[in-house]
């Protein structure tokens, strides 16, 4: 099975793989049309795209790698549906996510300019450990159970995150809204599906590993120079407010031997933390492409998802290893609240 002929046009597709097992073809492929990755004024070919090919379905899937704050990625989506005009688009969304994503658009599917809703909060910060504190014993205090006042405050913690990166001018998940809207705009439209496991889920997950990233004292793996030279790039830009830095910072992320370093040293330094947060949600996300309908699909998600939903498509049939249902750990969420009032006490002995 050959490349289709409007890829080979677009796109410069590398590392062609045909798995005669599993039917399926796969090739990484360099976005050179329309959007132009530039890094200090040096033009970049970025691995940004999986072309996957299911030819027992005859079915071309492309998956997009984004990262959720950057501009060429959202231009990089549309350019992908516009080109390839599929009948499906999954994106790394749940129905909760996907409603506020609507929320924000509103009913003409526009995309919000940076800081539209933060009521022109010029002075938004990142939450502090004592703020976090705060707001649980806050949020206790007003009556909700345990398990609804630590899943309100991660919740709280994540939109402040979000909040600061419209400060700055970035729109955070412009990509899934360009999405949403394209495929809305296809004749027909392209059917959207939402591939993610819900936020409340992942966030109980994140809980139960918590416990153990708090007990680690120390690293056993060396960070990568180059990624802590990026971090501390970034941080630095973050203060002074750089914009240039910033959005040079944020293309750095789509570079993938730089990913592949953070990644390892994730899976080896926090092994339950990485499983909650992406190899159980590659595994979910894989499986909404494989059971997407229609001939032509894009899928958009994080970058960092790529390599392991590669890993899963290369397996006919893999059996996915993800608890049915989370329940909320209690016990993980009294340690934590134990360990933060530690650091509080700690931080503030007077």
């Amino acid at each position: 099975r050959t490349i289709p002929l409007h890829i080979t046009k677009k796109f410069n597709p590398s590392c062609l793989i045909n798995s005669t097992q599993t039917h399926k073809v796969v090739a990484r492929c360099y976005a050179t049309s329309i959007v132009d990755y530039t890094l200090n004024n040096t033009k970049r070919l970025s691995p940004t795209m999986l072309y996957l090919r299911d030819d027992k379905r005859d079915r071309d899937i492309y998956l997009i790698g984004t990262v959720h704050i950057s501009q060429a990625s959202a231009d990089q989506v549309k350019e992908v549906i516009t080109t390839v005009k599929p009948d499906t688009v999954m994106i790394e969304l749940c129905n909760k996510r996907h409603a506020d994503m609507l929320n924000k658009m509103g009913p003409n599917m526009n995309i919000p300019p940076p800081g539209s809703d933060n009521n022109n909060n010029t002075q938004q910060k990142p939450m502090s450990l004592s703020d976090i504190l705060s707001d649980l014993m806050n949020t206790l205090r007003s009556g909700k159970e345990l398990p609804d006042a630590f899943t309100q405050v991660l919740r709280k913690v994540m939109k402040n995150y979000y909040k600061v990166a419209e400060v700055l001018g970035f729109i955070p998940g412009q990509e899934f809204m360009v999405a949403i809207r394209e495929a809305t705009k296809m004749s027909p439209p392209s059917r959207l599906v939402l591939g993610d496991r819900g936020v409340d889920e992942t966030l109980k997950r994140m809980m139960q590993c918590i416990p153990t990233l708090l007990n680690k004292t120390d690293m056993s793996s060396e960070f990568p120079p180059e990624a802590q030279e990026l971090f501390d790039r970034l941080t630095k830009a973050f203060v002074e407010k750089d914009m240039k830095t910033l959005n040079e910072c944020v293309e750095e992320f789509k570079n993938p031997e730089k990913m592949r370093a953070l990644i390892k040293i994730w899976k080896e330094e926090y092994p339950e933390m990485y499983s909650a947060l992406v190899d159980e949600r590659d595994q979910i996300m894989t499986k909404s492409l494989l059971e997407c309908g229609g001939k032509v699909i894009v899928g958009v998600v994080g970058f960092g998802h790529l390599d392991g939903m590669e890993k899963y498509w290369r397996q006919a049939d893999f059996n996915t290893k993800v608890p049915a249902k989370v329940d909320f750990p209690v016990q993980s969420a009294m340690v934590v609240a134990s360990q933060l009032m530690r650091w509080l006490s700690a931080s503030n002995p007077g």
